[in-house]
């Protein structure tokens, strides 16, 4: 059965630090599934316009959430892989799911903001080698009492991680994307797709709709196969933008009884969680609709899964 969860306010126009925990409980006490957090470290002006130019580090603020909270999945949505050396975001996720009493998801993607990647002293070019590698560690420094890897960006020998994560043999790997390469990243590595309908900013961009998802889930599927992988082990989730209001021809977007259907359908195609990010418009969006998402869909859902 599909699940619902909710971005937390970290960014954009809505992005204080008491926002982000009052978003935080409410989604924790009125039953949502998880709570996630964008991540970019430097966010180039050119940006600005539609991004703002705050945004809450990520391992920081779902630290201060998870002691806020006691039973929210923690994710990230998504987190650029190359940025930060896979043994610190090893060391800093298994603290996470330790402390959290195992809740961490890893959403992480190759990127797409060259200037940014440009402002880390990373090579945009080389940033898909980067990000298989830094998985490949990632994984190693998880599961593996000792760490020895020789590689293009990684290079160690005898080295120890701890703790490990309180989840085995990982927290879910879910990687974002939308090309065909970021697809066989994901069959080679992760246990899981979270997409973005229209497609993922440094792939393609096109208008959203369900018919689109349904199709880049076949094509996920197809290179599944092709790999020798059962397409049924990666798990399917999206993050989209969700607005009660007029109708409107976006997926999520209008009456409280198309954006149910709308989830109903997302289901069908297979998704078992659906991340609602109302915090993505340029105006403030105020908490109570965070309530409202809750009393008007999330409790549509839930009755209709007791009910089968």
């Amino acid at each position: 059965m599909i699940d619902l969860g909710l971005t937390l306010p970290n960014y954009r126009a809505t992005a204080t630090a008491s926002n982000i925990l009052e978003t935080a409980e409410r989604a924790d006490r009125l039953g949502f599934h998880s709570v996630w957090v964008a991540d970019h470290l430097a966010i180039p002006l050119a940006y600005s316009a539609t991004m703002g130019s705050v945004l809450y580090e990520t391992h920081t603020t779902l630290s201060v959430v998870a002691g806020r909270t006691s039973r929210l999945k923690l994710g990230c949505s998504v987190m650029p892989t190359p940025y930060r050396h896979p043994l610190l975001q090893a060391r800093a996720l298994a603290t996470l799911d330790q402390l959290s009493g195992g809740r961490v998801i890893y959403g992480g993607a190759a990127g797409y903001m060259v200037d940014e990647f440009h402002a880390l002293g990373l090579d945009f070019a080389r940033r898909a080698a980067i990000t298989d590698e830094y998985l490949r560690v990632l994984k190693l420094a998880w599961t593996e009492a000792v760490i020895n890897f020789h590689g293009q960006f990684v290079d160690c020998s005898n080295m120890t991680c701890d703790p490990k994560p309180v989840q085995k043999p990982h927290p879910p790997i879910w990687l974002g994307g939308d090309s065909d390469g970021a697809f066989r990243r994901i069959v080679r590595y992760a246990d899981g797709w979270h997409g973005l309908p229209g497609g993922s900013p440094g792939a393609r961009r096109v208008e959203p709709t369900i018919e689109d998802l349904a199709a880049r889930i076949q094509r996920l599927h197809q290179i599944a196969e092709q790999a020798g992988r059962d397409p049924a082990s990666i798990t399917l989730s999206i993050k989209a933008s969700c607005q009660i209001g007029p109708d409107d021809p976006r997926p999520l977007h209008g009456s409280v009884g198309k954006i149910v259907e709308n989830i109903q359908r997302l289901e069908e195609l297979g998704l078992v969680l659906v991340v609602l990010a109302p915090n993505v418009f340029h105006e403030p969006t105020p908490l109570e609709v965070v309530d409202q998402i809750a009393s008007d869909i999330l409790s549509a859902v839930t009755r209709r899964r007791a009910s089968t």
